[in-house]
């Protein structure tokens, strides 16, 4: 079988096709500038709209400082000197008993003792925890049996049982006493 030949282009067809890819580069490259500059608008659109906010919070912020200022309520705002001497003598009615026992008074509103809601903590975070933490090297059944009046069932399907914070923290300050550990060994 005689040798392949190789076909030879032309040097017509070389700067055909040079040109052809430097077009398709600089067109690439265009393409990717308007991008940018388009990027660079946005940028430059939330940077203005930002300012924009700054300066309404700081103006809302001004007001309130004024206001602020001028409320003789707030503590800290009587910077005035009293200028009068403490013998001067002032005329201050003093009210009678009887007046006193006319005045309407409103029985005293309860407010119910609100006891703060327990805080939950998940119960697989809770097992890490626990897990990295017995350094007492208790059993999962005590564990479980001290965490047990505190566990919580989940309120939806995508989310699991709870366990009482305090609960948790408790049990954490037992079984990671290094110190008490130590001591009963020795």
């Amino acid at each position: 079988m005689p040798p392949a030949k190789t076909k030879r282009v032309s040097a017509q067809h070389t700067r055909d096709r040079v040109r052809n890819n430097q077009r398709q580069h600089r067109a690439r490259r265009r393409g990717y500038i308007a991008t940018l500059e388009g990027k660079l608008e946005e940028a430059e659109r939330t940077i203005s709209s930002l300012k924009e906010h700054i300066k309404d919070l700081e103006g809302t912020n001004g007001a309130l400082s004024a206001a602020e200022d001028m409320d003789p309520t707030a503590a800290g705002t009587s910077d005035s000197i009293i200028v009068g001497s403490p013998t001067d003598n002032v005329d201050i009615p003093v009210p009678v008993f009887s007046d006193l026992l006319g005045l309407h008074t409103s029985p005293p509103i309860a407010s119910p003792t609100l006891n703060p809601a327990p805080i939950f903590t998940y119960s697989t975070p809770s097992y890490i925890l626990i897990a990295h933490q017995n350094h007492k090297h208790l059993p999962e059944s005590t564990i479980a049996a001290f965490l047990w009046p505190s566990f919580r069932a989940s309120t939806s399907p995508d989310e699991g049982c709870r366990v009482a914070t305090s609960t948790l923290y408790s049990l954490l300050a037992f079984i990671s006493d290094v110190s008490s550990t130590y001591q009963e060994l020795s």
